[in-house]
């Protein structure tokens, strides 16, 4: 019977010290919180939902990505509004988070550090319209588009 007690505190501590253990490195949590508030946010305010993270951060962060998908169509105008401004927010994020600034390869993090992409999708019940923005992207610094073409 003790031998039973014994196993079960050693299960419990076990449990308890990995458990909490998270083998992330502090640079990779900051930069998931800094993803969850953007996300958060953009989606809160323009109805974008993140699709896929990433980042280039082997021993500095050089690099942040975020992709969304929006599920409404968007002419060439408000496709680039709404990349830019999901680009300013983001970058907003990341300078305003002083934790994060000693791994940032370049302080203050500009376009040239972010990718951000919008896919814009429509419910399979609409007619696409010809030559109608698929994907909006800001990405080295640029902004690019792609376009939906009939077959």
């Amino acid at each position: 019977m003790k031998f039973l007690y014994y196993y079960g505190i050693i299960f419990f501590l076990l449990l308890l010290f990995f458990g909490r253990y998270d083998p992330r490195s502090e640079e990779s949590k900051l930069v998931d919180a800094i993803e969850r508030r953007v996300a958060k946010r953009l989606r809160k305010e323009y109805g974008l939902y993140l699709a896929v993270t990433g980042a280039k951060m082997m021993f500095d962060i050089e690099l942040l990505r975020l992709y969304f998908d929006c599920y409404h169509s968007a002419d060439l105008p408000t496709s680039r509004k709404l990349v830019v401004k999901a680009a300013d927010i983001f970058l907003e994020e990341i300078n305003k988070t002083e934790a994060i600034r000693t791994y940032l390869a370049d302080d203050p993090f500009t376009t040239e550090n972010i990718e951000l992409m919008i896919f814009f999708t429509q419910n399979s019940q609409s007619k696409e319209k010809r030559d109608s923005i698929c994907v909006a992207t800001v990405n080295k610094g640029g902004v690019a588009y792609g376009i939906t073409t009939p077959d």
